[in-house]
This record gives C-alpha cells, structure tokens and sequence, in this order.
C-alpha cells in the first residue's frame, strides 16, 4: 500500500517520526503529484520530494521543451496545492 493513498499510513510515520526528535520529516515515497503531496501536508509532513514523478516526466518527453513544460506544470501542480493547504492551516 503506498503511504499516501487514502487509507494509506503517512499521519503514524510522520507522527511517529516526530515524536523520536526535533527533525523536519520530508515525505518522498508515492509522491507523484499535487494530491499525494497534499495528503503528506495534511499529515505533518514539514516537506515533500517528488524525484520520481520528475523523472518520469523528463523520460515521457518527446523535447527538452516539452520536458521543460511538463516540469513546470508539476511543480507549480504541487506548489499550489501546498499553499492552499498553508493558507487553510495558517492562524489569522
């Protein structure tokens, strides 16, 4: 089962791995794209790595430029749905 599917365990490890110390947890297994990364947020995850999905973009382009964009669309993918989950959590 990948940690970040529902159903998945993503809030016990990140839970668990903050209760052994004072680390940032950085969630990068089945980070494929903006809901997993939003699901590893909303389960404490201070951070999200998204090699994988990185990866297979670059290798499903058929041109640095359409690497290039797919890259783009991801991460701005990701970064969007991290802020809205930032704005949603943020105290006024």
């Amino acid at each position: 089962m990948n940690v970040t599917t529902p159903g998945g365990h993503i809030a016990r490890l990140v839970e668990r791995v903050k209760a052994a110390g004072d680390v940032p947890v950085v969630a990068g297994v089945g980070i494929a794209g903006p809901e997993q990364a939003l699901r590893a947020a909303e389960a404490g995850a201070d951070g999200v790595i998204i090699g994988s999905a990185v990866v297979r973009r670059v290798l499903e382009a058929g041109s640095a430029a359409e690497a290039e964009e797919a890259l783009r669309d991801l991460v701005a993918r990701v970064a969007d749905s991290l802020r809205v989950q930032a704005d949603t959590t943020l105290p006024e």
